[in-house]
């Protein structure tokens, strides 16, 4: 069991890490988009007003260099895309000291940017720049990441950043506005401050969205595996209910009541067609009936051929096991009639089993596939239950374990045919006629 646990552990997390580089190549695509928006956006400005920027810069030709640096940026991250395209094909994650790299790196250009402003338009342009705005651009796109630790570590280092840029320039701030509030040292020491605080929240919804994404998939994965333990055709209802209980299913005893349907003479008619139509047949027929057993909450449990096994009162308990058994056996009958009636599938007899009973239910099976299975004698019975419809030109026959906990009326239209013995049991059952 522990090794089971192992491999399921290790399954989910490849496929988180999975998960998480393609959040990574998500970012890393808006960064890039929002850096060729910005290096247009620059351009237009610089180009379109060079009579205010050559009256207000010291060298106004330099003003390009921005642009450039912001250009500069995006053949990097085309190549760090690339790379984490590399990590998904190969199932691989990112080196984490990559990630901090970029990170310190992205909250570090600003500053740079900051640096140009403060020597071509002076210390307050620089501090109070565009420049300074793009840091919480950058911040809130990191969120992006899942990553919580890079998203603080990055508002620290830009925080940090910002504090020692103010301390370069305060001099120069001193000099250019004596005494004036805006050369104070605390509405600088604020924003570096905002910085890390951003930084933080920003790490904090990135908590908040892996979280979420782990969830996510743990729940996708864990419907998935409903799915192949159950089969295709669990009721959202039921699906829901085990998604709420979680794990696995450990035997346990339950008592439930099982639903044998069976064609009757199918192999005759088989014989008669190719093969692909008796596919087609069976496709035909079963798929408006197994509907019939899941919206009566129960789940059929196998495939026998021509036939189905299904169940009622497991996975999910259920009080009126047996009321929902017959209802959905009752429902069956009328959809087989519709069918017929409207010329989709030949005129076929059927037969119906039901017997209830104590069972032990659980998961057997290997990791990679298992099966939600019923071990008891109240299997065995209801299949021989079923086979009796023969005997008493019958098309529905329930035990006396079904009829008894059905309403007044169910059991007013049950007509009992005694005890009956039953191939390979010794004690006879009592039986009644449903339909």
């Amino acid at each position: 069991m522990e090794s089971a646990d192992s491999t399921t552990v290790q399954l989910f997390e490849r496929e988180l890490t999975f998960e998480l580089l393609k959040a990574e190549r998500r970012r890393i695509e808006v960064t890039i988009a929002l850096l060729i928006v910005f290096a247009v956006m620059l351009t237009a400005i610089f180009t379109g007003d060079e009579a205010t920027f050559r009256a207000a810069l010291a060298r106004p030709e330099l003003r390009f260099v921005i642009v450039g640096i912001v250009v500069a940026c995006i053949p990097p991250l085309l190549l760090l895309r690339r790379h984490v395209g590399v990590c998904i094909q190969q199932e691989r994650p990112l080196h984490p000291a990559l990630r901090y790299a970029e990170a310190i790196t992205a909250v570090s250009i600003p500053t740079l940017a900051s640096l140009f402003f403060a020597a071509n338009a002076g210390p307050v342009l620089g501090l109070n720049g565009p420049p300074t705005m793009g840091v919480i651009v950058i911040l809130v796109i990191w969120t992006l990441s899942f990553r919580p630790r890079v998203c603080l570590i990055a508002g620290l280092v830009a925080g940090a950043e910002y504090f020692g840029l103010y301390l370069l320039l305060a001099p120069d701030l001193q000099r250019e506005l004596p005494g004036s509030l805006i050369a104070a040292s605390p509405p600088y020491v604020v924003k570096a401050v905002l910085y890390a605080l951003i930084g933080a929240a920003a790490a904090f919804v990135a908590h908040e969205f892996r979280v979420s994404a782990v969830e996510s998939l743990r729940r996708s994965r864990e419907r998935d595996r409903i799915r192949d333990v159950f089969g295709q055709h669990v009721s959202p209802q039921i699906v829901d209910a085990l998604l709420e209980r979680g794990g696995a299913h450990p035997a346990e005893a339950r008592r439930v009541c099982v639903m044998f349907f069976d064609i009757r003479g199918f192999t005759t008619i088989a014989q008669d067609l190719p093969p692909e139509s008796v596919v087609s047949l069976l496709n035909t027929l079963f798929a408006p009936l197994v509907d019939c057993v899941s919206r009566n909450g129960g789940v059929v449990n196998k495939f026998l051929g021509d036939g189905f096994m299904a169940i009622f009162g497991a996975p999910i308990p259920e009080e009126a096991a047996e009321a929902r058994a017959v209802a959905a056996s009752r429902e069956v009958l009328r959809e087989l009639a519709l069918l017929i009636e409207s010329g989709r599938i030949p005129a076929l007899r059927v037969g119906i089993g039901l017997h209830a009973g104590d069972v032990v239910v659980g998961d057997v099976g290997s990791i990679r596939r298992k099966e939600y299975t019923l071990i008891g004698d109240t299997v065995n019975v209801a299949a021989r239950v079923e086979e009796l419809n023969k005997r008493f030109t019958s098309t529905m026959l329930a035990s006396a374990a079904v009829v008894e906990r059905l309403s007044d009326d169910e059991q007013a239209r049950a007509e009992p045919l005694g005890d009956v013995e039953i191939r390979g049991r010794e004690k006879t059952v009592e039986l009644y006629k449903l339909a």
